[in-house]
């Protein structure tokens, strides 16, 4: 009998609210499995909004955790695929099946509250599930890149694009903005933030899923909140009227400030004013042209001289400088990807060369510390154990925190003797 009631506890229990959790598997498909955050207040007598979020990396609990204070401030539940991650989209396209069929069985999800989310690869993951499932969706936070291809989804999807300002995509979100302004329906904010290809801030993400939830209130999906529109409104505003240095950013700021709800009439006329500016012109140039100078650089037969002045504009201020800096963080991913694949095809001397070569274009932050660990596995394997270890001691200093432990590391393994080595496993991550 006690064995029974314990059973019957078990299956009954409550949901864990309030905290996220990491890795919870398909009821249905158990080889799939996702990061969830129930908001505190949650139970199971109403519908609740429901936001599906993607990673490049399959990322799911360090995705989730980006929009986890903002989920709990509106009350979104959080579902977020370790699976669905870049690569062929035969299995991003299972993962995704298995997270809808799990949100709808296990949880009570709104079937008109759906938003998507996703950085790089993974913005592309959520618009091909909005695009899916359109009638359900009311809008998608893209950082770092937009859609998969000359899509734009249906009309009545809200769109947040996020995006460094040295982020290799920003034109490519800068064009999506600038074919959907003026649609009739279409609400967007685009912001563009300090840094490269990355994760937008968790404030402006908070921000974004705000905008969101305004938009289903706008489409009838729920009450409006008029109070949170004003105060929007008011933020957005303060925010426009600051001084700015980049003229397409502030066109478009302006443009999105004024078809907010009870927007002054001078925002369009701010808007309209800027299109006819020469800066404007000049910075819009650059963007449209920026994949063509991209593939450009590749094939240069000066790549090298070339590269060395975009360093020399990219210190300066301005469209052009921003523009070198995009460039230049397009040409670090492109050879980080490149000395991977020079690393796990134990290509040593290429790998050490391409290694180099990413330290050289800019060492400091994330990226360009990876140089220098990327250097130091090929040392160590190459047996300069001491040349290794000051590798990797400078990428340490450069900023570099590793996602898992350096001991981890199998091409760092001839190193883990080595007293300097022990000591940078107790640097904090």
């Amino acid at each position: 009998m006690l064995s029974a009631l314990a059973l019957f506890v078990c299956l009954v229990a409550p949901p864990v609210t309030g905290q996220l959790q990491p890795s919870v598997g398909c009821k249905a498909s158990p080889s799939h499995s996702y990061a969830l955050y129930l908001p505190s207040a949650y139970r199971e007598d109403r519908l609740w909004p429901v936001l599906f979020v993607f990673s490049p990396a399959g990322d799911g609990a360090g995705a989730a955790a980006l929009f986890q204070a903002g989920a709990e401030r509106l009350g979104w539940i959080v579902i977020a695929s370790n699976d669905a991650r870049n690569g062929p989209m035969a299995p991003i396209r299972t993962a995704q099946a298995a997270l809808w069929k799990e949100a709808f069985d296990q949880f009570k999800v709104d079937p008109k509250r759906a938003y998507g989310a996703g950085f790089s690869g993974g913005a592309r993951m959520a618009m091909d599930l909005a695009q899916d499932h359109a009638s359900a969706f009311i809008g998608v936070i893209s950082i770092g890149a937009f859609g998969a291809g000359p899509t734009l989804g249906p009309n009545h999807l809200a769109h947040v694009m996020l995006c460094g300002d040295e982020d290799f995509n920003q034109a490519e979100l800068a064009a999506a903005w600038e074919r959907m302004r003026g649609t009739k329906g279409r609400r967007l904010w685009m912001e563009v933030f300090p840094g490269g290809h990355r994760w937008a801030p968790e404030n402006l993400i908070e921000e974004g899923m705000v905008f969101l939830e305004q938009s289903a209130g706008l489409q009838g999906r729920q009450p409006r909140d008029l109070a949170g529109e004003a105060a929007f409104l008011q933020r957005r505003l303060a925010v426009v009227l600051t001084p700015q240095t980049d003229p397409a950013q502030l066109l478009r700021r302006w443009s999105d400030v004024a078809v907010l709800p009870e927007a002054p009439p001078e925002a369009r006329q701010q808007a309209q004013l800027l299109e006819k500016q020469p800066d404007y012109r000049s910075a819009l140039s650059l963007e449209r042209s920026y994949a063509e100078r991209s593939n450009r650089l590749r094939t240069s037969s000066s790549y090298g001289p070339e590269l060395s002045r975009l360093l020399g504009v990219a210190a300066g201020k301005g469209p052009e400088a921003l523009d070198a800096r995009r460039l230049l963080e397009r040409e670090r991913g492109e050879l980080e990807e490149r000395c991977r694949e020079a690393v796990i095809g134990k290509e040593w001397e290429l790998g050490l060369k391409l290694a180099r070569a990413m330290m050289a274009l800019g060492d400091t932050g994330s990226r360009g510390s990876r140089g220098g660990v990327y250097a130091a596995m090929v040392l160590a394997q190459l047996g300069r154990k001491e040349e290794a270890l000051t590798e990797l001691k400078a990428a340490f200093e450069r900023g570099y925190r590793p996602s898992r432990p350096i001991d981890d590391m199998p091409l760092l393994a001839p190193l883990r003797d080595e007293s300097a080595f022990k000591a940078l496993q107790a640097v904090p991550r």
